[in-house]
């Protein structure tokens, strides 16, 4: 899976072959240079000098990389003068091309709102494009901006508590294979709201799910953020209120202030932003990390989508607050008839699941980030369990990737098909001669 040396040089034997390499390169150099050459020309003689210059260098930097290396630092902590030296052998080398801690976004509804970007839209239609043969995938990875974000801590720890909690739930090898092939079906099911949401993720393909849960996900994010500007700004003559009170009673505005704060920080939803950053992930794999996640007909699905955004928003200069209000203002009744039969478009659908998200009576703010914040994450453990290994591997050489710690995090909790088999009973039949 791993083309590697590390097996051969990071082994008892192995800085005895890297030291021997080094020798016997260093020998023949010596050796050559006092050698009688007059019976060679003098083009050739300087052609080796530089082949042997070139080989120690190369043989001189492998061996100082290995002695500088995590795994001889570990091996000689006990020595503190080889400690010295390898610290400060450690601090010439070059920084090294490690993960970067940070994973990509990319956000759908963020490429519309750019009026060149939705008009390269229209002119980049599905048969001209078709015509001159460019592929899709070249022009979505050229328009489309991504960024990257540090992955927080908080991320971590929740998707390693919503598999904690899942585990509790399953007794036997089939529930494993259950629990790795789901992608938010089983959390809707667990929460009791599979009969409401559950068309999004049991009829459809993997690629049009991602696709309907990313709009609905930002539509819902962007207009609760509206509705908590519009809470903040009726607020203000609250806020004036407590300045004075402050004035006029300092003693006691400050024994309330620590409970205040410590109430508004636990109080805090962090589900909804951590939905948000797992959402343009998503979204961030299907589009532009193909050898990761089979996107399938996806790049089809999201063309059909930006040009059904661009019919529907037409030349107007929109803003994340117009598309919010225009999209949950949608009428998703007939969602056929709008969309029409060859179109592949899921923005309806994704508005259609918005406004359930928004508008089901028995669900709170809070009770929905937390639907939205699980399906995330069992789409990104189903992700990351269809991926092969050495496709994981594939993407260590160009600085790792997210979705390969949720893979291994899977994989040490024994989650998925990497190691568990199921066992099956076979009957034996004893025949005895007689």
């Amino acid at each position: 899976m791993l083309y590697t040396k590390a097996p051969v040089i990071h082994t008892k034997l192995g800085p005895f072959l890297r030291l021997f390499t080094f020798t016997t390169t260093f020998v023949s150099f010596i050796l050559f240079i006092f050698t009688h050459k007059t019976q060679y020309r003098k083009g050739d003689v300087v052609i080796t000098y530089v082949l042997f210059i070139g080989g120690l260098i190369l043989e001189a930097c492998s061996l100082a990389l290995l002695i500088s290396s995590n795994q001889a630092l570990l091996k000689l902590r006990h020595l503190t003068c080889m400690l010295t030296f390898i610290s400060t052998l450690r601090k010439l080398k070059p920084t090294e091309n490690k993960w970067s801690g940070k994973m990509a976004q990319s956000n759908l509804i963020k490429f519309w709102i750019h009026d060149e970007k939705r008009n390269l839209n229209k002119t980049w239609s599905k048969e001209w494009v078709l015509a001159c043969g460019v592929s899709y995938r070249e022009i979505i990875k050229k328009c489309r901006p991504t960024v990257g974000v540090t992955v927080p801590p908080e991320l971590k720890k929740f998707i390693f508590k919503e598999l904690r909690r899942k585990l509790r739930t399953v007794d036997d090898p089939k529930g494993y294979k259950r629990l790795s092939n789901s992608r938010g079906e089983w959390v809707l099911q667990w929460m009791g709201y599979r009969n409401v949401f559950g068309w999004s993720v049991d009829d459809v393909e993997f690629d049009e799910s991602i696709l309907l849960w990313h709009i609905a996900t930002d539509l819902c994010y962007q207009s609760d953020k509206y509705d908590d500007n519009v809470t903040q700004q009726q607020g203000q003559f609250q806020k004036v209120k407590i300045w004075v009170e402050k004035l006029l009673h300092p003693k006691q505005q400050q024994q309330n202030e620590g409970t205040d704060k410590k109430e508004e920080n636990e109080g805090k939803d962090k589900n909804g932003w951590l939905s948000k950053i797992m959402s343009d992930y998503m979204f961030y794999l299907l589009m532009q990390c193909n050898t990761m996640m089979t996107s399938g007909i996806g790049h089809i699905r999201y063309a059909d989508t930006c040009a059904e955004a661009s019919r529907f928003f037409g030349e107007e200069d929109v803003n994340w607050k117009m598309v919010c209000e225009r999209l949950l203002e949608v009428d998703t009744s007939a969602l056929k008839q709008v969309k029409g039969d060859w179109s592949m478009s899921v923005l309806f659908h994704a508005c259609s699941l918005a406004q359930s998200l928004n508008n089901e009576k028995e669900i709170s703010k809070e009770k929905k980030w937390e639907i939205i914040s699980a399906v995330w994450v069992e789409m990104l453990c189903y992700a990351a369990s269809q991926c092969r290994g050495y496709q994981h591997a594939q993407r260590l050489s160009k600085g790792g990737e997210f979705l390969s710690f949720v893979w291994l995090i899977m994989a040490h909790l024994g989650i998925g098909d990497m190691y568990r088999r199921e066992a099956h009973r076979q009957k034996v039949k004893l025949i005895v001669q007689k």
